[in-house]
C-alpha cells in the first residue's frame, strides 16, 4: 500500500494543516480521505487487534485532527504527529479495555464474596461510603468532575483533563493528589479498613 504521504510535499502538507486549524471541511475531508485507511493499517499493524478497534482508534485521531492539530510545517513534522497520535488513541483504549476488565473481575469476586455478607460488614461498607460520599460533596466542583469523568465515565486522561480544561498530565497529576488526599483522611476515620 502506498503511503498517504507520497502526495505529499511540505509545501502541500504545511497548507493542509494550515487549512484544517483554520476550520476548512474540505481539507479536513481531504484529510481523511487521504489518511483514514492507511491509519487504520498502521494501527491494525502496531496493535494486532481487530478492524473495530482500529476504526475507533482513527476516528480518535480524526477528532483529535478536527478539534486541535498543532501546526506542522513539513511532512515529516506531520507524520510523525499522526504515527504518535495514533500510538496515543490506541494505548488510551487499551488501557480503557484493560480498566473495564479490571472493574468487571472486581464485581464479579465482589458478588460472589457478598454472596453471604456479614451484617457487621455490610454495615461498615454502608458506613464507608456514606463517608466518602460526603468527602467527595466537599470537594470543588472541577475536582468533582475530574473524578467523575474518570472514574464513572471511564474517559481517557486527556478527555478527563479536556473536560476541566486542563492537559491530560495536569489531570493525573491532580487526580492522583485528590486519591492521596481522600486515603489519607480515610485512614484516619477508618484505620482498619482493609489494605491499611
Amino acid at each position: 500500500m502506498p503511503s498517504p504521504f507520497d502526495t505529499l510535499d511540505d509545501t502541500s502538507s504545511r497548507r493542509l494543516v494550515v487549512a484544517i486549524r483554520r476550520g476548512d471541511g474540505a481539507a479536513f475531508e481531504r484529510f481523511y480521505d487521504l489518511f483514514f485507511d492507511a491509519c487504520v493499517a498502521w494501527t491494525r499493524k502496531a496493535t494486532k487487534r481487530d478492524e473495530d478497534f482500529c476504526l475507533d482508534c482513527c476516528q480518535d485521531v480524526m477528532m483529535t485532527v478536527a478539534d486541535r492539530i498543532p501546526r506542522l510545517d513539513t511532512k515529516k513534522a506531520l507524520a510523525a504527529w499522526l504515527h504518535r497520535c495514533l500510538y496515543t488513541k490506541a494505548i488510551d483504549r487499551l488501557r480503557s479495555e484493560e480498566r473495564l476488565v479490571r472493574r468487571e473481575r472486581v464485581a464479579a469476586r465482589h458478588e460472589h464474596d457478598h454472596a453471604s455478607v456479614d451484617p457487621h460488614d455490610h454495615a461498615v461498607h454502608i458506613e464507608e461510603v456514606e463517608w466518602l460520599s460526603a468527602r467527595l460533596g466537599e470537594l470543588e466542583e472541577r475536582d468533582r468532575a475530574l473524578l467523575h469523568a474518570r472514574f464513572f465515565e471511564d474517559a481517557s486522561l486527556a478527555a478527563t483533563g479536556a473536560s476541566v480544561g486542563l492537559g491530560g498530565d495536569a489531570a493525573h497529576g491532580r487526580i492522583r493528589r485528590l486519591l492521596i488526599k481522600l486515603r489519607n483522611v480515610g485512614k484516619t476515620s477508618f484505620p482498619n479498613a482493609e489494605g491499611e
